[in-house]
């Protein structure tokens, strides 16, 4: 009977092994899968006609999302009708990089913004929209695109390695900005949104020729971020080291960069945050993380609070001060 048990132990212990990593499997592609194309809605967006994204499929949930679903967004549409469609190619990772390009004063206006979208977004968004049109209009020259598996980019393997990779995607467009555009490295900036302010923070890191960021809603607090993102998708934020564990696994590692890095490399380089005080995605502690941090090391921002908003919804209850703050900044950074 003893050698029957402990024969039956470890045949026990390997089958709750296997269970635990199928687990973690089933949780990994349910939180970080994403799905290569857009939805229905948002699908004919462009810079000159959009509307917001349609009920249930907000970057918020619920019936605070869908009274702004049919929202008209006319003021905000591009006045210029001038829109260049590229791929950019990385051609290290055989990837292409689905682009708008537009800027009523190129090529004597130099002066240029990257819009960069979160995780299950794309530049046909309206929270990566409003924002490019607010500057084009004020004669910025604007480059939007959609990273790996995302919109109308390349779609290798469906997932999203939460900035660990998508911040050389945004690195091409840079690299592609300065070389066939002519735009100097000193005269482009960064807009980034939800989980995309990952690849700009990753950025920062990498690069110290980039004058000025403006993040929307950052994430700053992995950790924090991993267990905001289980309970959003329905799964338990205790096991959250568990996620972290069978992430390890498919290449992304949240201990080997952290948005703090980033933070800490801007060494006096122009930072602007924005953040709703109600977010229910990426939750306010998060800028106020980022805030006391760069505060630790004396690195200069301006942190604009909009109280009473969720996730990037200032956009829609006060768009004239997310509008005001970037021009503002970005005509004062990009000089």
């Amino acid at each position: 009977m003893r050698i029957l048990f402990y024969k039956i132990i470890p045949i026990f212990l390997v089958i709750c092994l296997v269970a635990l990593i199928g687990i973690g499997e089933f949780i990994f592609w349910r939180v970080l899968k994403v799905s290569c194309s857009n939805d229905k809605i948002v699908e004919k967006n462009l810079p000159t006609s959009f509307v917001p994204d349609g009920k249930g499929q907000g970057p918020f949930r619920g019936d605070r999302w869908d009274k702004w679903a049919n929202k008209d967004l006319s003021e905000w549409f591009l006045k210029d009708k001038t829109i260049e469609k590229i791929d950019i190619k990385n051609e290290t990772e055989d990837l292409q990089l689905s682009s708008w390009w537009f800027g009523k004063n190129y090529p004597l206006e130099k002066r240029t913004v990257i819009i960069v979208h979160g995780i299950n977004s794309s530049k046909r968004h309206y929270n990566q929209l409003m924002p490019a049109t607010m500057l084009a209009n004020a004669g910025f020259n604007i480059l939007m695109f959609d990273q790996r598996n995302h919109g109308e980019s390349s779609c290798p393997s469906g997932r999203y390695f939460a900035g660990t990779k998508e911040w050389e995607d945004l690195n091409t467009v840079i690299l592609w900005l300065n070389e066939v555009k002519k735009i100097p490295i000193e005269k482009i900036g960064v807009h980034a949104v939800s989980g995309g302010t990952l690849a700009a923070q990753f950025l920062m890191a990498e690069r110290d020729d980039i004058k000025a960021f403006s993040l929307d809603s950052p994430v700053f607090d992995f950790e924090e971020i991993v267990k905001s993102e289980l309970a959003w998708n329905g799964i338990p934020p205790i096991i959250w080291k568990l996620a972290v564990f069978i992430g390890k696994f498919h290449g992304i590692d949240i201990y080997a960069k952290k948005p703090e890095d980033g933070i800490t490399a801007l060494d006096g380089r122009a930072l602007l945050v924005f953040h709703g005080t109600e977010d229910t995605r990426v939750p306010f502690l998060h800028s106020e993380r980022l805030v006391a941090h760069a505060k630790s090391i004396e690195q200069d921002l301006k942190f604009v609070k909009n109280i009473g908003s969720d996730h990037n919804e200032a956009l829609l209850i006060e768009p004239k001060i997310i509008q005001e703050n970037l021009i503002d900044f970005y005509e004062k950074h990009l000089k």
